[in-house]
């Protein structure tokens, strides 16, 4: 559970429990809370609570890394130190930050487990906290008639190993913050996010990187229906 927490960044009880916990009816399991409880009273997880409105109710504890935690890592599970990609500071984060970290981690967790009830397997999930190291590299990317050159970080990368073969994707997870086809493409946009990784796909970036351009984009969106048919429109 430690090493999960640090891996991910941030995870709920909910996460947590259906992770290591699952339960029937998909409500978390009081096994977990207790030793959830017992880890964090240890110093070995730190506890913070959601931000939340008074008619939303209590929202689920989420749990972060430690200090203590992560030397736990080192000490019994061999971790090099350089591995332990962590720091009192990344505690230390804005609700935006940690709304968007939870919501990749949701598909992390839907992903985990739908893989393994398929009997398949999930080798390699990635966020975009260590892909930024990896796609520093910019494209070219042609909006209107103008040329800009920007790097394209998806938010996370996996691979799945099936028996027909290896089966790769990258992750977009949008939670409705930005706008989908503005009128003036200098917005930060749906519209750019696509040009972008066009320009990525027919770059020679993607062989470089991945060996292969095999690989499709997933995005995942919290928006109702009207925001999926608007961000289907704008990738066709």
């Amino acid at each position: 559970m430690i090493e999960a927490v640090h891996a991910h960044r941030v995870l709920s009880t909910a996460q947590i429990s259906a992770l290591f916990f699952p339960t029937t009816d998909g409500m978390v399991s009081s096994a977990c809370r207790t030793r959830l409880r017992y880890l964090s009273d240890a110093g070995l997880l730190a506890r913070i609570e959601q931000p939340q409105t008074r008619s939303e109710g209590r929202r689920p504890l989420l749990f972060m890394p430690t200090a203590e935690g992560c030397q736990l890592l080192i000490d019994e599970l061999d971790y090099e130190p350089d591995a332990i990609d962590w720091k009192p500071a990344h505690n230390d984060v804005q609700w935006p930050f940690l709304a968007h970290q939870l919501a990749i981690n949701d598909l992390y967790v839907h992903v985990a487990r739908a893989v393994q009830g398929l009997g398949w397997q999930l080798t390699t999930w990635v966020d975009d906290r260590f892909l930024r190291k990896r796609h520093t590299e910019r494209v070219t990317v042609y909006i209107d008639d103008r040329v800009e050159e920007m790097a394209v970080v998806p938010d996370a990368y996996f691979e799945i190993a099936m028996p027909v073969g290896l089966f790769r994707f990258f992750v977009e997870v949008d939670r409705s913050t930005m706008a989908v086809s503005p009128a003036s493409h200098r917005t930060k946009s749906w519209q750019r996010r696509i040009l972008a990784y066009q320009a990525l796909y027919d770059s020679p970036l993607m062989e470089k990187l991945y060996g292969t351009t095999t690989i499709r984009v997933l995005t995942v969106t919290t928006g109702g229906q009207r925001r999926r048919a608007s961000l289907r429109e704008t990738i066709e």
